[in-house]
């Protein structure tokens, strides 16, 4: 923070000039009267403006201001050695980071407010973790309803910690480790561990009091976007013709509460503008609460061009001072291309992402009468015909992955169960992609729908795509011949039953002339037949290894784990075994 002194009376052009600068705080009354006090990366606009108006002041900095300050980020090393004081990140992770990972944390560490703007599959996730336990005290994490178990995992696999899943009432079911976030705390003061909890946007609102309550010190906000809304306060006419202010309950006034009381806030996305140059306010008030303008239309007349309407209200879906705002968003936001993030990663890369029930869709039709005709088939049909009915369920959480990603520009391909599956997966993508407006092809094809010739004639085409595209087929088809090496994201919705499927699947995407590096994601249900199959895999893996040398099997094995302590998950597995009855022969030797 800037504070300028002023020495003599600034004329009413230059005040006027500083007053509308968002963030930037004049003192006419009181103690502090003539002083001017400015965010970091807006101290630079009020130092040009008194000069301009050739008013003398005194600057509570050391030097001048001639752009918006560079603070250096703190040092990889520094921040090991944090972590390793506190013992809760797990050793092997320092190595698995990438240097642009290394380098945001170290950005971000060194603010109290900062973004992360890195595309869809860079591991946002892991730098959120790593940044939000720099420092001691409960932490909170905000994040689609639909990723609070993946985060749950991911933090899980990442340290030695066990973080809460913050949800409705009628969603705690017995099997979860605790019924409520005060059962939690309970548990984390006993258990000397600091609490960790993860929240979904809605979830934030129901539960306000709770999370106020627990005065977290490090707030992250993932898919910041979401708080793009600036309707956070309505008025209500008085009956003596007043008008008071009351806060409304929404998504957005509820985070800017919970922002409010933390002292470290980091917000996450790939997308910061999905539509209009306005929707970056919410956003940037989030990580630093004040600094842009405790006013959205302060913000927007200076950098959305603010225009009254012609029936009231005000226009803002135009950009103006952009090179102002690009300077003050340098200081804030740590930006990396698709390019770089790709250029350090692996030829191969794994990750799991983990689906609670209520965040999967109602199953498709048809699967009684296929279980029917399997029984007398034998175990092996019964199971890869569960594995399909499960992989029906993820559609609406695998469209999103779809969408995040080709708004990056990437080539996705999706591996599925069934043929009304694979139709009904691409219909959804186009609809969600108009939806977007974000146009790029979309290949169905499947194995009893289309020939080899006409297969491969999509292959070719989707080959030959340059930038983002999707391919949505079924692994029956799709899992072995095929050369798909040009992918940037393969999403496994049905996972394969044993490791030699596994394999052979992988290897569409990781083969001689491969192009760029592949992340490759696992799809998992919680509470299903994928949790039992994942550990069949598992428990499979280490003999291919050991008999083919195969040394890549073991991230997949981590991958579908989920997190680094495996005997943790086979204990849940089968813990789980007793409810499947007979079903559980399935996964005998």
């Amino acid at each position: 923070m800037y504070r300028f002194s002023l020495t003599e009376a600034a004329p009413p052009e230059v005040l006027a000039a500083i007053v509308a600068i968002p963030g930037v705080n004049v003192a006419r009354y009181g103690r502090l009267r003539g002083s001017i006090e400015a965010p970091w990366h807006a101290g630079w606009l009020v130092e040009s403006e008194l000069r301009k108006g050739n008013v003398a002041a005194r600057v509570a900095v050391e030097g001048e201001s001639k752009g918006p300050p560079s603070i250096e980020p703190v040092e990889w090393s520094t921040l090991v050695a944090l972590w390793t004081e506190r013992n809760e990140v797990r050793e092997w992770v320092y190595a698995f980071c990438t240097p642009y990972q290394r380098s945001g944390v170290g950005f971000a560490a060194a603010r109290p407010g900062a973004h992360l703007w890195h595309p869809a599959g860079a591991g946002k996730t892991l730098e959120l973790i790593l940044w939000a336990l720099l420092a001691s005290g409960p932490v909170v994490i905000v994040t689609k309803a639909s990723a609070r178990l993946q985060w749950a995992k991911q933090v899980e696999r990442f340290t030695t910690l066990l973080p809460f899943v913050l949800r409705p009432e009628g969603e705690v079911r017995k099997k979860h480790r605790w019924a409520s976030l005060a059962a939690y705390l309970r548990w984390c003061e006993g258990a000397k561990q600091r609490p960790v909890v993860v929240a979904g946007w809605q979830g934030v609102v129901g539960h306000l009091d709770a999370l106020l309550a627990l005065r977290p010190v490090s707030v992250g906000f993932d898919e910041a976007h979401l708080a793009k809304g600036t309707k956070r306060r309505e008025a209500v006419v008085q009956s003596d013709g007043t008008t008071t202010y009351h806060d409304l309950k929404n998504v957005v006034t509820s985070a800017a509460k919970l922002a409010r009381v933390a002292r470290r806030r980091l917000c996450t996305t790939a997308t910061p503008v999905k539509d209009r140059q306005r929707d970056l306010w919410g956003q940037l008030d989030l990580a630093e609460p004040g600094a842009w303008g405790f006013s959205s239309l302060v913000w927007m007349k200076r950098y959305a061009a603010a225009t009254p309407g012609p029936f009231g209200g005000w226009i803002t879906t135009g950009e103006s001072n952009q090179a102002e705002l690009l300077q003050r968003l340098a200081f804030v936001a740590h930006r990396v291309s698709y390019a770089e993030t790709h250029r350090h990663l692996p030829a191969k890369r794994r990750e799991s992402r983990y689906l609670a029930p209520e965040e999967c869709n109602a199953e498709s039709r048809g699967f009684n009468a296929e279980l029917k005709r399997a029984a007398k088939l034998g175990p092996s049909h019964i199971m890869e015909v569960q594995l399909a009915r499960t992989a029906s369920m993820k559609r609406r959480a695998v469209v999103e992955m779809i969408a995040d990603a080709v708004a990056e520009g990437q080539k996705v391909v999706v591996f599925t169960g069934r043929v009304a599956d694979c139709e009904a997966l691409g219909k959804d993508v186009r609809v969600a992609l108009a939806k977007a407006k974000t146009s790029c092809p979309v290949w169905v094809s499947s194995g009893a729908s289309h020939t080899q010739e006409a297969r491969e004639a999509t292959r070719c085409a989707y080959m030959a795509t340059e930038g983002a595209a999707v391919l949505v087929g079924t692994a029956q088809a799709w899992g072995t011949s095929y050369d798909l090496q040009d992918t940037d994201l393969a999403i496994f919705a049905m996972l394969p039953w044993n490791g030699g499927d596994l394999h052979q699947q992988e290897g569409r995407f990781c083969r001689l002339g491969q192009a760029r590096p592949v992340i490759i994601r696992y799809v998992i249900c919680e509470g299903t037949i994928d949790e039992l199959v994942a550990g069949r895999i598992i428990s499979k893996l280490p003999a291919m290894e050991a008999v083919a040398g195969d040394t890549e099997t073991a991230g997949a094995r981590d991958a579908l784990a989920g997190m680094e302590d495996r005997d943790k998950v086979a204990d849940s597995i089968l813990a789980r075994l007793s409810a499947w009855g007979d079903n559980a022969e399935f996964l005998e030797d």
